[in-house]
């Protein structure tokens, strides 16, 4: 169950002005009374009632770590909490180091779950955030699915697709988010796969080159890409329960490792436009690259310009 802005359950007593209301901030941006964990308490004992496997998962809006994990409460509230902190992250090293750091730093100790989500209904797809770089998504889409923690993917990502351009007659959302709500391209040929009157809004660049019929079934297409990835993800322990550690690394690369037991993955992302020497001790092979250069070879120790690699141990 996806609670939608739970943490804007409980309001101020006074109902008193705020400041930043004023200002213009919308209130979900940092509503944080203490009944809506007492609502949420009360929610879990509900679902808690029921038999079988049921999983709560909220809308904090708050770009906080430390304020979200509060939603967990003392496993009495959320299972999971979206972590939002990285809609905001530029694709650069430094945010993305920091916004995971943070959260092995602050739900590891608490024994609570972590979420990843890149995009949603409420903000600008990844390739749009990432100045259309499709490569640059594609190596997020590796990094998305081999973090600890559960991966949200928005529909439309496993196509690469970018925000459609939306002018001011065409607008329907007063919220301005629009671009990333656009039809998916079902079909090549337009109106790629809707039928009767035109869509409510216009279709993402490159609708027929990304259409899911062009990518499904097509060998390293984005969508084949995510197919593999999720694939690879359920079949390895490391990547779905295993431990994160971060790896000694260029500055304009992240590398971590994970492990589970006897599994055991490492993974590589150049977030640079230039190649980078990235040394690795042992042997490894390459699983899955975000280019599909040199899968199932010996990994050279050098990651090509933004190229992000899931390394499994070279099968002697």
């Amino acid at each position: 169950f996806r609670i939608d802005v739970i943490h804007c359950t409980g309001k101020d007593p006074s109902f008193a002005d705020d400041p930043r209301c004023l200002a213009g901030e919308p209130l979900a941006n940092f509503n944080d009374q203490p009944y809506s964990h007492e609502v949420l308490r009360g929610i879990r004992r509900v679902v808690d009632s029921y038999p079988g496997e049921r999983v709560l998962v909220g809308e904090v809006n708050i770009r906080s770590t430390e304020r979200v994990l509060q939603y967990y409460g003392a496993g009495d509230e959320l299972h999971m909490s979206f972590n939002f902190a990285p809609l905001d992250a530029p694709w650069e090293p430094v945010m993305f180091r920091t916004c995971i750091r943070d959260v092995e730093l602050l739900l590891a100790p608490a024994g609570a779950w972590p979420t990843w989500v890149l995009s949603n209904h409420d903000n600008s797809r990844q390739r749009s955030r990432y100045h259309g770089s499709l490569r640059s998504a594609r190596a997020a889409a590796v990094m998305l699915l081999t973090l600890r923690g559960t991966p949200f993917i928005y529909q439309g990502e496993e196509l690469g697709l970018e925000d459609a351009q939306i002018g001011p007659e065409e607008r329907v959302d007063p919220g301005n988010r629009d671009g990333c709500r656009a039809p998916l391209p079902w079909l090549a040929e337009p109106p790629h796969g809707w039928s009767g009157e035109e869509p409510w809004l216009p279709f993402p660049p490159d609708a027929d080159e990304l259409a899911a019929e062009r990518q499904v079934g097509a060998a390293n297409s984005t969508f084949d890409l995510y197919r593999r990835l999720i694939a690879a993800r359920k079949a390895s322990p490391a990547l779905t329960h295993g431990s994160w550690e971060e790896l000694r690394s260029h500055p304009e690369v992240l590398a971590y490792r994970r492990r589970h037991d006897a599994d055991e993955r490492i993974v590589c992302i150049n977030f640079a436009d230039k190649p980078h020497v990235c040394p690795i001790n042992g042997h490894w092979q390459v699983q899955i690259a975000s280019d599909g250069v040199g899968e199932e070879q010996p990994y050279s120790g050098e990651l090509a310009a933004g190229q992000a690699l899931i390394l499994c141990p070279q099968e002697a």
